[in-house]
């Protein structure tokens, strides 16, 4: 049975954790408000450019621009998006395991973050790995777009696909799959037509660079909030959670301590009582 001395450490230590805990999720809070509002405002312009581009799919022809090309798929390139550090609740486990549903051995992952870079490592995968920028820079994106590019030209993968968490409620967090190339077209639906100038060849030729880099940026933007969201909210589980075990270890002492007043005036009765017998 632990002692008094015991049960008042356990205290002391699971309050120091709390602060931690608190702490943590304080900086969680003011870190997520930022990232919310930059995923807020550039989801719009990223949707957007995403159904230009499905637009520009459906009218090209595409067996003329290898970003548009369907190949046979013996190999796809798939970027993974989780974070560097833990502390964030399942927030890395719903996207490794969505990812584990879709890879196959032969596929070639872009890990950016230590999560999954560490876990996929082990399972053999041939990995370029990145760290997860916070904030996320210009950088970053820039060579991750690079990457996937230039890498799906000198085919060595025939699809490129990107795996993230999309930030939708500070409770809620959805794992999307989405192919990037080559850019896929959306059916059945009436899009307007454009005016290209100086013409549409040279226009592709620039557009398509900059709509994989918007959503490789717009993906590590909803990533970051999520992992924010989500670090927030285990931060705050593990705050409560301190809280109703110190709860506990107080009426634990205090019974204890109970126990032992109720000992020492049975000792000193029985004492008594010896002493008045004599």
């Amino acid at each position: 049975m632990a002692t008094m001395r015991d049960i008042k450490a356990r205290i002391g230590s699971i309050r120091s954790i709390q602060r931690i805990t608190r702490a943590m999720k304080l900086i969680a809070t003011a870190k997520l408000q930022k990232a919310e509002k930059a995923v807020k405002s550039f989801r719009a312009y990223a949707e957007t450019e995403e159904e230009v581009m499905k637009n520009l799919a459906n009218r090209v022809e595409r067996e003329g621009s290898p970003m548009f090309t369907e190949r046979e798929v013996k190999r796809r390139g798939v970027l993974i998006i989780t974070s560097d550090r833990g502390l964030c609740g399942a927030f890395n486990t719903k996207i490794i395991q969505e990812a584990e549903l879709f890879l196959n051995e032969r596929d070639r992952l872009i890990a950016v973050g230590k999560k999954g870079e560490r876990h996929f490592s082990r399972r053999n995968f041939e990995i370029k790995s990145f760290s997860m920028p916070d904030p996320v820079t210009p950088s970053i994106v820039n060579a991750l777009t690079w990457e996937v590019i230039s890498s799906y030209l000198e085919a060595s993968f025939d699809e490129a696909y990107i795996i993230y968490t999309k930030f939708k409620a500070i409770m809620k967090q959805e794992v999307v799959v989405k192919r990037l190339l080559p850019i896929p077209s959306e059916e059945k639906r009436d899009f307007p037509d454009y005016i290209y100038e100086p013409n549409r060849s040279v226009i592709l030729e620039r557009l398509i660079p900059h709509y994989i880099n918007t959503q490789i940026f717009h993906a590590l933007l909803e990533s970051t909030a999520s992992e924010h969201a989500a670090r927030m909210v285990a931060m705050d589980n593990a705050t409560k959670n301190a809280e109703d075990m110190v709860r506990e270890l107080i009426l634990a002492f205090n019974k204890a301590r109970q126990a032992s007043i109720t000992k020492e005036l049975i000792e000193m009765t029985t004492a008594i009582e010896a002493i008045r017998g004599i």
